[in-house]
């Protein structure tokens, strides 16, 4: 990671900067400033602080952030390796002869996969084809023949289900008059992503305890949609206004609340807490108002 270091470096130097100059700017402590720029990021407190304060840091020096976010989380192990591509095995081929076309093992393999699927849907295209012509001539002819007029009308559905069941006893098949059925069974949602219809989160993870008692809090906020925001350290205004995508909020060290600390968003999901190192994660769901108050005591 010394790097990314070396480049915070070199544009810190570049504007003329020092340290204090920075941490003035982006209230990251110097400590942590000097860590990165050495490469120690292990020296910060969480993965989520040194996202947070190398995305601060790249943004008050100017720099575009993603590139050198990419590359920690590169080196940091923290990037999914790119998978290899392995061939599916073939069968070995019967020797050709030298007039014969040059053998191809993937082509082979795509070309059986092709004919095995033709092959299935011609066969599935016969069927429904006599099946239809079956159940049409049958209801012709009992509609333009049968001069009987009590005799119930047959449809299309009972004449192939009857042709289907033609061994043994016909298996009626129930379908309500309107096609539609209705019911007072609630539907559950399945997606994965935790947001029903109308766009809001569903925050289910539980969150972690905090320790009854804790001498500071260190409070750290990642913003992760836009949302309104108001923090109140010790009873003191610390920041109040629109937060937008990938602001961080950094109340640790010399900034951290010695008794209490107070947090109001206008959507729950937009705010990702740390406190003390323990991740407590989205503070609730999207558009939801929320107060929170944590106290050294709780």
């Amino acid at each position: 990671m010394e790097e990314v270091g070396s480049l915070l470096r070199e544009a810190r130097e570049t504007n003329s900067l020092t340290l204090d100059d920075v941490q003035a700017g982006t209230r990251i402590p110097k400590k942590y400033l000097q860590a990165m720029e050495d490469g120690r990021f292990r020296a910060l407190p969480t993965p989520v602080h040194a996202r947070g304060y190398l995305r601060n840091y790249a943004k008050f020096l100017k720099l575009d952030a993603k590139p050198l976010i990419d590359r920690y989380e590169l080196e940091a192990g923290q990037m999914p390796a790119t998978p290899i591509f392995t061939p599916a095995p073939v069968r070995e081929p019967e020797p050709l002869g030298d007039d014969s076309a040059f053998f191809n093992p993937v082509n082979v393999q795509i070309n059986a996969t092709i004919e095995d699927q033709r092959g299935v849907d011609s066969w599935l295209r016969i069927i429904i084809i006599i099946a239809l012509i079956v159940a049409i001539a049958l209801v012709g002819s009992r509609f333009f023949l049968n001069s009987q007029e009590d005799r119930p009308e047959t449809g299309i559905v009972d004449t192939v289900t009857e042709l289907l069941n033609s061994d043994g006893e016909p298996t009626p098949i129930p379908l309500p008059a309107s096609g539609i059925v209705q019911g007072n069974e609630s539907i559950t949602s399945t997606g994965r992503t935790g947001i029903d219809a109308i766009g809001t989160a569903d925050v289910t993870r539980p969150r972690p305890e905090l320790p009854a008692v804790m001498e500071t809090i260190e409070l750290l906020l990642e913003i992760t949609e836009r949302t309104w925001l108001q923090v109140i350290i010790d009873g003191e205004v610390q920041y109040e206004g629109l937060a937008v995508q990938g602001d961080i909020f950094d109340f640790t060290g010399e900034n951290a609340a010695q008794e209490e600390a107070k947090l109001t968003t206008g959507n729950g999901a937009g705010v990702y807490a740390t406190i003390n190192g323990i991740e407590i994660g989205r503070l609730g769901s999207r558009g939801e108002v929320i107060e929170e108050t944590w106290l050294t005591t709780q």
